[in-house]
Protein backbone atom coordinates (compact mmCIF):
# COMPACT_ATOMS: atom_id res chain seq x y z
CA UNK A 1 0.00 0.00 0.00
CA UNK A 2 1.21 3.45 -0.92
CA UNK A 3 2.21 5.61 2.14
CA UNK A 4 0.03 8.46 0.85
CA UNK A 5 -3.01 6.13 0.76
CA UNK A 6 -2.22 4.92 4.27
CA UNK A 7 -2.02 8.53 5.50
CA UNK A 8 -5.34 9.37 3.79
CA UNK A 9 -7.11 6.33 5.29
CA UNK A 10 -5.75 7.08 8.78
CA UNK A 11 -6.79 10.74 8.56
CA UNK A 12 -10.28 9.81 7.35
CA UNK A 13 -10.67 7.27 10.19
CA UNK A 14 -9.66 9.85 12.80
CA UNK A 15 -12.08 12.45 11.37
CA UNK A 16 -14.98 9.99 11.30
CA UNK A 17 -14.20 8.84 14.86
CA UNK A 18 -14.06 12.41 16.16
CA UNK A 19 -17.41 13.23 14.51
CA UNK A 20 -19.06 10.27 16.18
CA UNK A 21 -17.90 11.57 19.58
CA UNK A 22 -19.01 15.18 19.06
CA UNK A 23 -20.90 16.66 21.97
CA UNK A 24 -24.61 17.24 21.88
CA UNK A 25 -25.16 21.03 21.99
CA UNK A 26 -26.95 22.19 25.12
CA UNK A 27 -27.70 25.29 27.16
CA UNK A 28 -29.02 25.86 30.67
CA UNK A 29 -29.71 29.02 32.70
CA UNK A 30 -30.67 29.21 36.38
CA UNK A 31 -31.57 32.39 38.21
CA UNK A 32 -32.62 33.19 41.76
CA UNK A 33 -33.29 36.33 43.80
CA UNK A 34 -33.62 36.64 47.56
CA UNK A 35 -35.04 39.84 49.07
CA UNK A 36 -34.27 41.26 52.50
CA UNK A 37 -36.94 42.88 54.68
CA UNK A 38 -35.30 46.31 54.30
CA UNK A 39 -35.28 46.30 50.47
CA UNK A 40 -31.84 44.83 49.83
CA UNK A 41 -31.42 41.74 47.69
CA UNK A 42 -29.07 39.09 46.34
CA UNK A 43 -29.47 37.81 42.77
CA UNK A 44 -27.55 34.87 41.28
CA UNK A 45 -27.53 33.77 37.66
CA UNK A 46 -25.74 30.66 36.36
CA UNK A 47 -25.47 29.86 32.67
CA UNK A 48 -23.87 26.85 30.97
CA UNK A 49 -23.51 26.10 27.29
CA UNK A 50 -21.87 23.25 25.40
CA UNK A 51 -21.45 23.65 21.65
CA UNK A 52 -21.24 20.92 18.99
CA UNK A 53 -17.43 20.81 19.26
CA UNK A 54 -17.66 20.11 23.00
CA UNK A 55 -16.51 23.55 24.17
CA UNK A 56 -18.06 24.25 27.56
CA UNK A 57 -18.82 27.85 28.51
CA UNK A 58 -20.01 28.73 32.00
CA UNK A 59 -20.80 32.06 33.62
CA UNK A 60 -21.91 32.83 37.15
CA UNK A 61 -22.97 36.30 38.24
CA UNK A 62 -23.91 37.40 41.76
CA UNK A 63 -25.27 40.84 42.67
CA UNK A 64 -25.69 41.85 46.31
CA UNK A 65 -27.25 45.14 47.43
CA UNK A 66 -27.40 46.26 51.06
CA UNK A 67 -29.85 48.99 52.07
CA UNK A 68 -29.45 51.32 55.05
CA UNK A 69 -32.19 52.47 57.46
CA UNK A 70 -33.03 55.41 55.15
CA UNK A 71 -33.87 53.00 52.32
CA UNK A 72 -30.79 53.94 50.29
CA UNK A 73 -28.32 51.46 48.83
CA UNK A 74 -25.34 51.59 51.19
CA UNK A 75 -23.25 48.83 49.60
CA UNK A 76 -23.34 47.16 46.21
CA UNK A 77 -21.26 44.22 45.09
CA UNK A 78 -20.92 42.27 41.88
CA UNK A 79 -19.07 39.00 41.34
CA UNK A 80 -18.76 37.38 37.95
CA UNK A 81 -16.83 34.36 36.69
CA UNK A 82 -16.71 33.14 33.10
CA UNK A 83 -14.93 29.97 31.96
CA UNK A 84 -14.35 28.71 28.42
CA UNK A 85 -13.04 25.13 28.25
CA UNK A 86 -12.57 23.61 24.77
CA UNK A 87 -12.96 19.83 24.96
CA UNK A 88 -9.68 17.94 25.24
CA UNK A 89 -7.40 20.80 24.24
CA UNK A 90 -6.04 21.77 27.67
CA UNK A 91 -6.49 25.47 26.97
CA UNK A 92 -9.14 26.57 29.44
CA UNK A 93 -9.49 30.31 30.03
CA UNK A 94 -11.13 32.11 32.94
CA UNK A 95 -12.23 35.68 33.63
CA UNK A 96 -13.19 36.71 37.17
CA UNK A 97 -14.48 40.10 38.23
CA UNK A 98 -15.31 41.32 41.74
CA UNK A 99 -16.53 44.83 42.36
CA UNK A 100 -17.82 46.56 45.49
CA UNK A 101 -18.93 50.09 46.24
CA UNK A 102 -19.81 51.46 49.65
CA UNK A 103 -21.37 54.88 50.22
CA UNK A 104 -20.27 57.21 53.03
CA UNK A 105 -22.73 59.34 54.99
CA UNK A 106 -21.13 62.55 53.61
CA UNK A 107 -21.81 61.63 49.96
CA UNK A 108 -18.42 60.09 49.23
CA UNK A 109 -17.75 56.45 48.49
CA UNK A 110 -15.13 53.71 48.35
CA UNK A 111 -15.05 51.35 45.37
CA UNK A 112 -12.86 48.37 44.60
CA UNK A 113 -12.69 46.29 41.45
CA UNK A 114 -10.51 43.20 41.01
CA UNK A 115 -10.22 41.44 37.67
CA UNK A 116 -8.36 38.17 37.15
CA UNK A 117 -7.82 36.71 33.70
CA UNK A 118 -6.13 33.43 32.84
CA UNK A 119 -6.11 32.97 29.10
CA UNK A 120 -5.67 29.82 27.03
CA UNK A 121 -1.91 30.23 26.59
CA UNK A 122 -1.43 30.43 30.38
CA UNK A 123 -0.87 34.17 30.77
CA UNK A 124 -2.28 35.45 34.05
CA UNK A 125 -3.43 39.06 34.27
CA UNK A 126 -4.58 40.71 37.51
CA UNK A 127 -5.95 44.25 37.71
CA UNK A 128 -7.05 45.94 40.91
CA UNK A 129 -8.60 49.40 41.01
CA UNK A 130 -9.38 51.27 44.23
CA UNK A 131 -11.28 54.56 44.19
CA UNK A 132 -11.84 56.68 47.29
CA UNK A 133 -13.99 59.81 47.09
CA UNK A 134 -14.30 62.22 50.00
CA UNK A 135 -16.31 65.41 50.24
CA UNK A 136 -15.11 67.94 52.78
CA UNK A 137 -17.24 70.44 54.71
CA UNK A 138 -16.74 73.08 51.96
CA UNK A 139 -18.05 70.71 49.29
CA UNK A 140 -14.65 70.00 47.70
CA UNK A 141 -14.50 66.56 46.11
CA UNK A 142 -11.20 64.74 46.64
CA UNK A 143 -10.73 61.56 44.63
CA UNK A 144 -7.84 59.09 44.81
CA UNK A 145 -7.62 56.34 42.19
CA UNK A 146 -5.05 53.56 42.48
CA UNK A 147 -4.65 50.96 39.74
CA UNK A 148 -2.35 47.95 39.98
CA UNK A 149 -1.85 45.57 37.04
CA UNK A 150 0.28 42.42 36.93
CA UNK A 151 0.91 40.42 33.77
CA UNK A 152 2.60 37.03 34.13
CA UNK A 153 3.17 35.04 30.91
CA UNK A 154 3.54 31.35 31.77
CA UNK A 155 7.07 30.01 31.64
CA UNK A 156 8.67 33.21 30.37
CA UNK A 157 9.94 34.58 33.72
CA UNK A 158 9.04 38.13 32.67
CA UNK A 159 6.25 39.20 35.01
CA UNK A 160 5.49 42.91 34.86
CA UNK A 161 3.71 45.04 37.44
CA UNK A 162 2.41 48.56 36.92
CA UNK A 163 1.06 50.74 39.72
CA UNK A 164 -0.48 54.15 39.06
CA UNK A 165 -2.10 56.59 41.43
CA UNK A 166 -4.01 59.76 40.58
CA UNK A 167 -5.32 62.35 43.03
CA UNK A 168 -7.84 64.96 41.97
CA UNK A 169 -9.62 67.83 43.71
CA UNK A 170 -12.85 69.01 42.10
CA UNK A 171 -11.92 67.14 38.91
CA UNK A 172 -8.44 68.69 38.51
CA UNK A 173 -5.39 66.42 38.76
CA UNK A 174 -3.17 67.51 41.65
CA UNK A 175 -0.84 64.48 41.81
CA UNK A 176 -0.09 61.58 39.49
CA UNK A 177 2.43 58.75 39.81
CA UNK A 178 3.20 55.60 37.83
CA UNK A 179 5.65 52.86 38.68
CA UNK A 180 6.58 49.93 36.41
CA UNK A 181 8.53 46.88 37.61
Amino acid sequence: MNPAHLLFITTAAVCIASLSHAAEPSAKVESSTQYDDNGGYEAVTKAEEVDAAGTKKTKTTKVDVDVNSDGLASKKSLESKAVVDPKGLGNKSTHELKSTAKADSDGGYDANTTEKISNADGTNITREKDVEVEIDSKGNVQKTTRVEESIDPTGLMNKTKTVSETKTVNGKVVDQKEEVN
